[in-house]
């Protein structure tokens, strides 16, 4: 699932070239309230494929020297791996309509893209990610760490699931709307169903 096309058609291009006064319900990474831009940093990706939409990442101390010489401090954005913590745990990806798409049309930054993230610790920042399982308002949030059959790193979800140690416990983080699954639209195949999380500082 690669970003790194820089490709300007449908599938692997830009995900918007059109704008409407009636915006869809949402999609993973879309911020839900436009005050929430506030809140938001930009830095470097650092993933070699990338990284998809409304994922949760943390940063990576870089060589300064490198491609990211002019991020201030020297850090890229990384997905989660087995024995993340939650101090390591920085934010999540914003979608960005001049983010490319991979070969399924999900939205994403390249390496060495600068990308926008919600940071975890400004209070109030509300934000739709993906979720392969029913979320309800209330349910704890877990932030995925190894992939398994329904989730892959970065993403969200309600419960532990079979492996524990596989996922990470985000206690300043809440689900406020339940599960929507997004109508048909021929640039996504099998759009993802989403939910809304708050981060609440």
């Amino acid at each position: 699932m690669s970003f790194s096309t820089g490709y300007r058609g449908t599938v692997g291009g830009a995900v918007q070239t059109s704008y409407t006064d009636q915006p869809g319900a949402g999609v993973a990474g879309m911020l839900a309230f436009a005050s929430d831009i506030n809140l938001v940093d930009a830095v470097h990706i650092g993933e070699p494929d990338g990284i998809a939409a409304g994922r949760g990442v943390v940063y990576e101390n870089v060589d300064s020297t490198l491609n990211h010489s002019m991020q201030r401090p020297d850090v890229a954005a990384k997905l989660p791996e087995l024995g993340t913590t939650i101090d390591q745990f920085k934010g999540i990806l914003v979608f960005d309509e001049r983010m490319n798409s991979n070969s399924n049309g999900i939205p994403g930054w390249a390496d060495g893209r600068v990308g926008r993230v919600l940071r975890n610790n400004r209070s109030g920042g509300r934000i739709y990610v993906s979720c392969p399982l029913t979320v309800n308002v209330g349910d704890s949030v877990w932030m995925q760490l190894v992939a398994d059959a329904d989730y892959q790193p970065g993403e969200f979800r309600p419960t532990a699931g079979a492996t524990p140690a596989n996922v990470l416990a985000i206690p300043n983080a809440q689900w406020v709307i339940t599960t929507i699954v997004p109508a048909i639209v021929p640039e996504v195949e099998n759009p993802p169903a989403i939910a809304m999380i708050e981060l609440l500082g």
